[in-house]
């Protein structure tokens, strides 16, 4: 079971996974059309949130097979934004725009463009213990199937 978990900030692409690791988690990896949606539902209002999709090679990232997602999961699935031009010199870090596809920009410097991030955290207990964070998750998804929940001023939906 996997939750993810929207956290606003500006913070650079390394801050953000440093945040969800401490967290312990690892910035978002998104695996299908429907995780794609539920992040969408996720980050509602938000311009950029960063994701855990990354171009480390050497040389362009505009190849797909250079971008791999954090947790070593397989890039079977992207959401590019057809107008995006994820073909970078390096480094370049992935990020939902607000539109719901997805956009490239450098992993550092970034901060100000970027005013939020998802996480993936391995279970509702460890999400729970981040409900009282400075900085509380808008909203959380957990498991397989949707069903709507309230808890405390969060939307809470799971997929189980």
């Amino acid at each position: 079971m996997v939750v993810f978990a929207y956290f606003s900030g500006y913070l650079d692409w390394h801050a953000a996974r440093e945040a969800c690791i401490a967290r312990g988690g690892d910035l978002a990896s998104i695996q299908s059309a429907a995780d794609n949606a539920a992040a969408i539902t996720l980050i509602a209002g938000a311009n950029t949130t960063w994701m855990g999709y990354r171009c480390g090679a050497k040389g362009s990232c505009g190849a797909l097979d250079h971008w791999n997602w954090v947790d070593g999961s397989p890039a079977a699935y992207n959401n590019w934004d057809p107008n995006e031009e994820h073909s970078r010199p390096s480094d370049a870090c992935g990020h939902f725009k607000d539109t719901g596809t997805w956009g490239s920009l450098a992993c550092t410097g970034q901060s100000e463009l970027v005013d939020g991030y998802l996480c993936s955290l391995p279970s509702a207990s460890q999400a729970r213990r981040h409900l009282q964070i400075a900085s509380p998750p808008k909203v959380i998804q957990i498991g397989d199937s949707w069903t709507e929940l309230s808890l405390q001023t969060l939307a809470t939906f799971c997929r189980g």
